[in-house]
């Protein structure tokens, strides 16, 4: 209850400083492949309770990118954690990551409930719950605060998802050397 209650305190302070313009990213050169690991370390016991593998599918060299490590992990944290909540107990999450333009593509691919179709374009609004079978518990808040972050980072975030055959969460995040970087990378 203590670590729900704390992440919804931190989810409200989030949502209140983007409103107020508040809400910033400190960008540098980041790993991202670390990152995913990270996250998806954090999340094993979770994933435990449930039975549910996590398999991280990454190049053996990842380039960098240019963004805040600490907000990109709660992206990761958000997308993953959600993967885990909706699949079926025994299931399996790939968070893949992969060159794609000027990009680091992420992707989490889960074999949840799906998505309802209705519900795409809502899905990134503050507040918003898709309705289906299972309960959902949250606040409605942890993919709209992902969609500022990757924005943020002048990235893009988006689902692609069928009722009963999961979803694919993904996002971009720009490489670091066609960011410009920054003189303590």
């Amino acid at each position: 209850q203590g670590e729900h209650l704390s992440k919804l305190v931190e989810e409200l302070l989030d949502v209140s400083s983007t409103e107020v313009g508040r809400f910033t990213v400190q960008k540098r050169r980041a790993s991202i492949g670390k990152i995913i690991q990270s996250a998806a370390a954090g999340l094993h016991g979770l994933a435990n309770e449930k039975g549910i593998a996590i398999e991280i599918d990454l190049p053996v060299t990842l380039p960098d990118v240019h963004g805040d490590e600490g907000r990109l992990r709660q992206v990761v944290i958000n997308l993953v954690g959600n993967a885990i909540k909706f699949s079926p107990d025994g299931g399996s999450i790939v968070v893949s990551g992969a060159v794609k333009d000027s990009s680091v593509l992420v992707q989490v691919i889960d074999q949840g409930v799906g998505i309802p179709p209705e519900a795409m374009p809502r899905l990134f609004q503050r507040f918003y719950q898709a309705k289906n079978s299972m309960p959902r518990g949250g606040t409605g808040l942890g993919l709209y605060i992902a969609k500022q972050i990757v924005e943020r980072h002048e990235g893009r975030i988006w689902v692609e998802s069928q009722m009963g055959q999961g979803s694919t969460f993904s996002f971009t995040v720009p490489l670091y050397a066609c960011s410009g970087g920054d003189p303590d990378g």
